[in-house]
C-alpha cells in the first residue's frame, strides 16, 4: 500500500522518495512535472513509485516496450543494476524473448493462457519444451546464455587426460557466458579454469590451443573460429570472402593439388557463405572459378556453347526482359537484374538431363 495509506509521517515519506530518487539516479528531479522529464525518466518515475512502498516482489507489465531501442536498453541494464542492489522479487512480462533472456533470471513461455515450459534463460534457449518453444527462441544465440558451468569438464577427467593443470592458467566464473569464454580463448592458447562463487577451482574449459592430426582438422577449426568472430562481427566474414575471391582469381601461380584444395573449399564453403549472406555475386563468381578448375571439360565446352550463340540469345533475352520490364513497371514494381553464370548453366541442365 502507499506509504501515506500506511500512516508513515510525512517527513518519513519524503525521505523514503529522496532515497529511491537517488537510487534510481533522478536526484534533483522531484519537483518537476512529468511533461519536463524525457521518455526515458519518466519511465525511471513510475519504478521509483513502486519502490517507495518497499514491496516484497514487483510486478513489472512491458515496462519498456514504447522507448526507443537506446533508451530500452540503458533502462534495462539499469533495472538489473538495481535487482541486486534491493534484491527484489519481479514478475517481469515481456514479448520480447531478447530482453526476457538478458534481465531474467527464470523464464516462463506461455501459449493460449498455458504454462509451456519453465527454466533458466540457458535451459529456455538450449533444451526448448516443444517446437512452439523451438521456434520461439530460435533467433537467441546461444552465446548469450551458454555458461562456463555447462561446457566444463572436471579437474580430475582434465588431469587423467591431460596431466597436472596449470597453475597459471586464465580464470573465469562458472557464470561466464560463452561469448565471454571464446573472448578469453583468442587471448589464451591454454585452459581456463572455472571458479565458483567462493573462488574454488570447480571444473575446465578449452576453447582455444587445439593440436591437431591433420591438415583437415586444423581447416576446420580455422572455419569455426572465423564463425564463431562472425557472432561479434560480421566484417570478419566479409573480409574473409574477399580475400577468398582474391586468392580464387589469382590461383594460377599455385601448384595443382593446391589450386584443387583450395576450389573444393571455394565451392563447399565459401560460395555458400556467401549466398547465406547474400552477396550473390561473390557466389557466383566464386562458384564459376571452383567449377573452372575441378570441371574443366564441362566449362570449356559451356563456354563455348555461350559464346557461339551470345548475339542470338542476348537479343531474345533483351525482348523478354523489356517485356517484363514494361509489366512492372505498369504494375508499380521495381525490376532487377538476374545473372546465369556457368556453374548455374551447367547445374540446370544436369538437373533436366536426370530427370
Amino acid at each position: 500500500m502507499p506509504l501515506e495509506i500506511r500512516g508513515i509521517s510525512k517527513n518519513d515519506r519524503l525521505d523514503a522518495a529522496n532515497k529511491i530518487l537517488e537510487i534510481v539516479e533522478l536526484q534533483g528531479w522531484g519537483n518537476k512535472f512529468a511533461h519536463e522529464l524525457s521518455g526515458g525518466m519518466q519511465q525511471r518515475v513510475g519504478l521509483a513509485r513502486a519502490l517507495a512502498a518497499d514491496p516484497e516482489f514487483l510486478l513489472m507489465d512491458e515496462p519498456f516496450s514504447a522507448l526507443d531501442p537506446l533508451i530500452r536498453r540503458q533502462l534495462q541494464a539499469e533495472f538489473i543494476k538495481l535487482s541486486k542492489q534491493m534484491k527484489k522479487t519481479t514478475v517481469f512480462i515481456t514479448h520480447d524473448l531478447d530482453e526476457a533472456v538478458r534481465v531474467g533470471h527464470r523464464i516462463a513461455i506461455m501459449r493460449d493462457g498455458k504454462v509451456i515450459q519453465i527454466g533458466t534463460p540457458e535451459e529456455i534457449v538450449v533444451s526448448p519444451a516443444d517446437e512452439y518453444v523451438a521456434d520461439f527462441v530460435k533467433g537467441i544465440s546461444r552465446l548469450k546464455v551458454v555458461q562456463a558451468k555447462t561446457i566444463m569438464q572436471s579437474i580430475e577427467n582434465y588431469e587423467s587426460a591431460n596431466g597436472k593443470l596449470d597453475e597459471n592458467s586464465k580464470s573465469v566464473g562458472e557464470n561466464e557466458l560463452l561469448s565471454k569464454l571464446i573472448e578469453l580463448s583468442k587471448s589464451s592458447e591454454g585452459t581456463l579454469v572455472v571458479k565458483d562463487n567462493n573462488q574454488n577451482n570447480v571444473g575446465v574449459t578449452k576453447l582455444g590451443g587445439i593440436h591437431f592430426n591433420n591438415r583437415t582438422e586444423a581447416q576446420a577449426e580455422n572455419l569455426r573460429k572465423m564463425f564463431l568472430a562472425m557472432a561479434s562481427d560480421i566484417r570478419v566474414v566479409l573480409v574473409k570472402l574477399a580475400d577468398r575471391l582474391h586468392n580464387m582469381r589469382t590461383i594460377s601461380y599455385l601448384g595443382k593439388d593446391k589450386q584443387t584444395r583450395i576450389a573444393k573449399e571455394t565451392r563447399e564453403i565459401y560460395a555458400p557463405l556467401a549466398n547465406r549472406l547474400g552477396i550473390g555475386h561473390f557466389k557466383w563468381e566464386l562458384e564459376d572459378l571452383a567449377f573452372k578448375l575441378l570441371d574443366p571439360d564441362p566449362y570449356r565446352e559451356i563456354q563455348e556453347q555461350i559464346a557461339s550463340k551470345r548475339s542470338e540469345r542476348e537479343e531474345r533475352l533483351n525482348n523478354t526482359v523489356q517485356l517484363l520490364k514494361d509489366r512492372l513497371t505498369s504494375a508499380g514494381l521495381q525490376s532487377t537484374g538476374l545473372t546465369s553464370t556457368v556453374i548455374w548453366i551447367f547445374t540446370s541442365e544436369c538437373k533436366r538431363i536426370s530427370t
